[in-house]
């Protein structure tokens, strides 16, 4: 389970965190949108609202980038410059590290990492962990000096060089805290990317009849028209996926099923098959998987993100879920307060981040009816500033 997370110097971000903790003292729908019982309290989701441009897609890309430096370490050491893209709208930040922190819980442990990065080099790196009840600082490093480092490790820390992290170094060397973290960061953080492309374990799913049938089921249930999903072999020894579609004799009566290849299918369908194979791929492993859906409900009608979002927040989904939308009919979908975030930028071009449950003196939004349109009318800020009367000038 994702905790919290913070990023600093990354693009528009100068210096942002959200948390998926629940709100002090919220009870609001707890049974259904939360994990109430477990140790700390989280949520099931949270979704990002904000302009074009404001930065909801950099938040995704930090926790995105720091995956990838812990999971592809080889990679990064090569070419640092590649992940190092510094805050873009001040000077002051230039050549300073990006620093990203994140706490969750792995093998029912809860860690909290941190790192920070430059272009040549790591300059700070730590982590903690909760054992037996108790805060225990496993290490830390600044620059090429390490601290609190287990006497097991510590000739694995000489050993470490300047650009490449001394968590994957533990990892290799077989810690069992440092395998933790990564495997963490490698198999429960979940990116979705829609491409007309899936996957070979997605393809790999649809093989089995079971899984198959629940994927129809969920996308009939959506209103998507899909009687069949077929993987087949090209001569290369490639799989593709074709979906069936009943087609009809001239008396409206069904005269047989016509296949169409997967990458010719609508993007909202494409997206809802994908999304169908990643929610259950999730739902069918042992432990709660993170799942990152950036422009959550582009393609989609309102009707089935809305649909899509109450199952996410349903008493038996046992993962967490990070979003991205611009679909304000979402803020009525049953959310609690402490899962509304916005995100909106300063004059200096720095995205700020903040909680609906975090804002003072908020008009009534009890059942959330009125939320969209208190968003609207800019009570919560986080809105385009849009010149209509320059847009038509210019045409």
């Amino acid at each position: 389970m994702l905790i919290h997370f913070f990023a600093q110097n990354f693009r528009s971000l100068n210096n942002i965190n959200f948390s998926m903790e629940t709100g002090e003292r919220l009870q609001q729908r707890e049974d259904t949108n939360t994990f109430a019982h477990a140790t700390p309290s989280v949520l099931k989701s949270i979704m990002f609202f904000g302009a074009n441009g404001a930065g909801k897609t950099n938040i995704i890309d930090a926790l995105r980038t720091m995956q990838q430096i812990i999971t592809h370490p080889l990679a990064q050491a090569a070419n640092f410059s590649t992940t190092y893209t510094p805050f873009l709208f001040g000077t002051e930040m230039t050549d300073k590290p990006t620093t990203f922190s994140l706490s969750f819980v792995a093998q029912n442990v809860a860690y909290f990492y941190d790192l920070a990065y430059t272009r040549e080099r790591i300059t700070s790196e730590s982590l903690s962990a909760q054992i037996n009840g108790t805060n225990v600082l496993y290490f830390v490093r600044e620059l090429d000096r390490f601290a609190n480092v287990p006497n097991s490790l510590k000739s694995v820390a000489a050993v470490t060089r300047p650009n490449e992290l001394f968590l994957h170094r533990a990892y290799t060397a077989g810690d069992r805290h440092a395998a933790n973290v990564v495997q963490w960061f490698a198999n429960d953080l979940i990116f979705f990317t829609p491409t007309a492309e899936l996957s070979k374990s997605m393809l790999t799913l649809l093989e089995d009849p079971q899984a198959k049938a629940k994927v129809r089921s969920f996308l009939q249930a959506a209103d998507i028209k899909v009687q069949d999903l077929v993987v087949y072999k090209l001569e290369n020894g490639e799989r593709r996926l074709s979906v069936s579609h009943n087609i009809y004799a001239p008396s409206g009566s069904v005269a047989g099923m016509r296949p169409i290849p997967f990458s010719a299918e609508s993007k909202g369908t494409q997206k809802m098959i994908m999304m169908a194979l990643t929610v259950l791929t999730a739902q069918q492993a042992r432990d709660r998987k993170v799942i990152v859906f950036d422009g959550f409900s582009d393609f989609l009608h309102e009707e089935v993100s809305g649909a899509l979002l109450r199952l996410f927040n349903s008493a038996e989904n046992r993962n967490q879920f990070i979003l991205t939308t611009h679909t304000l009919s979402l803020l009525n979908a049953e959310l609690r307060a402490d899962q509304i975030f916005f995100v909106e930028k300063d004059f200096q071009g720095e995205s700020q981040v903040y909680s609906l449950f975090d804002i003072k003196d908020v008009p009534n939004t009890q059942g959330f009816d009125r939320i969209s349109n208190l968003y609207k009318f800019g009570t919560f800020g986080a809105i385009p500033d849009i010149d209509r009367d320059q847009m038509r000038q210019i045409l």
